[in-house]
């Protein structure tokens, strides 16, 4: 007896089982506004930040200044806050038995069931927003767009070698280490 098409069963899509990292992304993004809703304000380096943050400690910038760092501050709390969640979901994932968004090693499991990042080869994995966060602010705190990859997959296959590329909901080039 097959599974009915209704993708309701955790990790397929109808009878077919979920395995490449577009089609998890895919699935949990079903339902969501996938359309671009661009950021208004330019994100500012940290070079920027650190020197804005200086003149406010003086008091000496001015309001336009102090909006822009608010902003960033608060834009890089929502980036951050879908990346927490993400990490939350996967610990859930992974104490009820469900089927995780990669073959984590027991070391691996261990560190997220500990509430720490885990690593691949010694460097800590970060967690990707596979829909970019300053194209898709609305998308930028929620979980079920955050795919965790490791540096050489974030950035020569998400971003195809700069940072400044990217293509929604998947990669630009098939880099796949663990």
């Amino acid at each position: 007896m097959s599974k009915p098409r209704s993708g309701l069963f955790h990790g397929t899509i109808g009878d077919r089982a979920i395995t490449s990292a577009e089609q998890i992304i895919a699935a949990r993004t079903a339902g969501l506004d996938l359309h671009e809703h661009p950021i208004t304000q330019k994100e500012l380096s940290s070079k920027r930040m650190k020197q804005l943050s200086a003149k406010v400690v003086a008091r000496t910038a001015t309001k336009a200044e102090y909006q822009a760092i608010m902003w960033n501050k608060r834009f890089r709390t929502r980036r951050d806050t879908g990346i927490n969640e993400f990490w939350k979901q996967e610990r859930y994932r992974i104490i009820t038995g469900q089927q995780t968004t990669r073959s984590w090693s027991p070391q691996q499991i261990a560190d997220i069931l500990n509430k720490h990042r885990p690593k691949f080869k010694g460097k800590t994995m970060a967690g990707h927003h596979a829909y970019s966060a300053s194209r898709y602010p609305h998308l930028a705190n929620r979980a079920e767009v955050i795919f965790p990859v490791t540096h050489t997959e974030h950035y020569k296959g998400w971003h195809g070698g700069n940072y400044r590329r990217s293509l929604p909901g998947r990669r630009i080039r098939s880099i796949i280490e663990f």
